[in-house]
């Protein structure tokens, strides 16, 4: 319905999210300001494909902003308040990268258009300034020096990506993209056909891969439902509904020292009455060798037609 529909969107996307923004992460870590404020540099260090885009771009504006400096040009009011509306674009880009504190870099392709829209307005004032009187030996350095840049920076990066490919396909098609099957991998796949949906409880999306499978239910991690937060109960809810509703045939408990995420064993299934409750009726533990903690459950109704 309508209604539901509303519910689902405003928990989801908008509850969550102001909540999310404000606590740092699901769990509900609390950091300080500064440790937020860092997080993006932190992010810019270890993303060498996003650095080889922003130093050049900050290197060549900086240029542009010294020959301005330089030769004491006028700035009108409008292109005064251009810099300030990209200013503010791009320190907003900035803030929603650090508020929440997560180091995640793809984060960081929220600056891109900001950043380059904030070097864009800097760059133009020069360029009005070269096209406005008649061209000198100096304003012909300065075109040939933005043609050199936007060469270097979007033209030959763009023939690279074209010759390279998408390097993550490519690691895929190599076989290379994805750890070598394990023993939860085959248990999985044992009780689970290709196509067909399984629940994972934890942060081991990998398997969906792994096994050719699909989501069994909404949620193809379960961090915001061990998190205790306002939206807890929801998303508990939630997730029981669609076991309810999906039947799927294999359910993965992948809270484990040895699993992704920084989980603790006190967010295993068996701590959520409702999860509890669903797992213990409707499925079989499967016991895995060296599953490295995680434990397989196969609906029962599979469970004795393939075990």
């Amino acid at each position: 319905s309508i209604a539901g529909a509303w519910y689902d969107f405003w928990q989801s996307y908008i509850l969550f999210n102001i909540i999310y923004a404000k606590t740092g992460n699901a769990n509900g870590e609390v950091m300080s300001y500064s440790q937020r404020f860092l997080t993006p540099i932190k992010m810019f260090k270890i993303s060498p494909g996003i650095l080889k885009f922003i130093l050049p771009l900050i290197s060549f504006t900086i240029i542009c902003a010294a020959i301005i400096k330089f030769r004491r040009l006028f700035i009108t009011k409008p292109a005064k308040e251009l810099i300030a509306f990209s200013s503010a674009c791009f320190i907003t880009s900035y803030y929603s990268i650090a508020q929440p504190g997560n180091a995640f870099p793809h984060y960081l392709l929220l600056s891109i258009i900001p950043f380059t829209f904030f070097c864009g307005v800097i760059c133009g004032i020069l360029h009005t300034d070269c096209a406005s009187s008649p061209e000198t030996e100096h304003q012909r350095l300065v075109k040939i020096l933005i043609l050199l840049f936007l060469t270097g920076t979007v033209a030959l990066p763009a023939v690279s990506m074209i010759r390279k490919g998408s390097h993550g396909i490519n690691e895929f098609l190599k076989g290379t993209a994805l750890p070598a099957r394990d023993a939860v991998v085959t248990t999985i796949a044992r009780y689970a056909d290709p196509n067909e949906g399984i629940a994972i409880w934890g942060w081991m999306n990998r398997y969906y891969i792994q096994t050719g499978t699909i989501q069994g239910t909404r949620d193809a991690i379960t961090i915001r439902h061990v998190g205790k937060t306002r939206c807890q109960n929801y998303y508990l809810n939630r997730f029981a509904n669609d076991m309810r509703k999906n039947k799927p045939p294999v359910f993965i408990d992948a809270i484990s020292p040895n699993a992704f995420g920084k989980f603790t064993p006190d967010q295993k299934h068996e701590n959520y009455p409702m999860i509890k409750e669903i797992i213990r009726n409707k499925y079989t533990e499967i016991p895995v060798n060296d599953s490295g903690g995680i434990r397989v459950y196969a609906r029962n109704d599979r469970f004795e037609q393939r075990k």
